[in-house]
């Protein structure tokens, strides 16, 4: 593959997500002021309503701000000789290919943390100041970051240390995809069920009123209710969010404790809501498929561009 269509596939990637980003700052920035008549059986507080609504739009201008600094960097190392000079360099320092591969990824993950941090910062100071004080704080956020750095460079040295070594062993870039699409789903259907339990305390939604709410917006969007559970963080800290996560029968709708606690009960069906809409509209599945066609750029760029790799 040429060097020169690999960077303007990722220039096309770049530009395709960031106009996904956009027609969601779209679709929130034409939402109503007063709550519409399909929401209004669930939430009757308009308050509520628009305070969802402007949480919603900072959390994608958050996003779009991340996305679009991410490639910015991409675009910059492939347009520039940066990574063929720093791919050279790694090889030198190491030794090895697989070697180097641990160098790039760690520095990677550097680069690429350096860049969002501004952004994260906004987004837990700025746009969800609201949160419990335990996590909003300045030393709180600085040992997450911190924490977050080493988890994403330990993560990335290996990943492309491992792609670089099975390049080597099978064959090139048909292998390293393969096992990269396979990680993806493996971790995917593994989070809910064995990965999250192991660092939080994971429990069924309790019965009553707020649950059957919840599972009639399910119902209302013509889905099959999902399993729901909160995330118990009363031994670790984690900010207050609401997900769906999951492959399959795997599938379940997540909620931390701490939304339950700092958001009321029309808050909670409001932001259910919200992520329903998401699955509703097959936002994550387009956001996998995405990931997945990205993996297969990544590979092609640090087999075609780098030099760690063999050619």
């Amino acid at each position: 593959m040429d060097g020169s269509l690999v960077k303007w596939i990722v220039a096309l990637a770049a530009l395709l997500e960031i106009m996904i980003h956009l027609a969601e700052w779209r679709f929130l920035q034409g939402l109503p002021e007063s709550i519409p008549p399909e929401t209004g059986r669930f939430l009757s507080n308009p308050f509520v309503w628009r305070r969802s609504v402007c949480l919603a739009r900072g959390k994608t201008a958050i996003r779009l701000g991340i996305t679009s600094s991410l490639y910015a960097l991409v675009l910059y190392v492939l347009f520039t000789p940066l990574l063929e000079k720093t791919g050279a360099w790694a090889l030198a320092v190491m030794g090895s290919h697989a070697g180097a591969g641990v160098l790039m990824g760690a520095l990677s993950a550097l680069a690429a943390w350096c860049v969002v941090l501004p952004w994260s910062w906004a987004r837990v100071f700025l746009v969800e100041r609201d949160r419990p004080s335990t996590l909003g704080d300045a030393r709180r956020f600085w040992y997450d970051q911190s924490l977050y750095l080493l988890l994403a460079a330990t993560l990335s040295a290996g990943a492309l240390g491992g792609a670089v070594f099975l390049s080597e062993a099978a064959g090139g870039f048909l292998g390293i995809y393969v096992a990269l699409v396979f990680a993806e789903f493996l971790l995917v259907w593994l989070f809910p069920v064995f990965l999250l339990p192991v660092f939080f305390r994971v429990k069924d939604f309790p019965e009553g009123a707020l649950k059957e709410k919840l599972l009639e917006i399910f119902r209302s969007a013509g889905l099959t209710p999902l399993k729901l559970q909160v995330v118990d963080t009363s031994q670790k800290p984690m900010p207050p969010n609401a997900m769906l996560s999951g492959l399959g029968r795997a599938r379940r709708f997540l909620l931390v404790d701490s939304l339950l606690k700092s958001k009321s009960e029309e808050e909670v069906v409001a932001i259910l809501a919200h992520e329903v809409g998401h699955w509703k509209k097959g936002h994550q599945t387009q956001r996998f498929f995405m990931a997945v066609f990205l993996q297969a750029v990544l590979v092609a760029v640090i087999w075609v561009l780098s030099g760690i790799g063999p050619r």
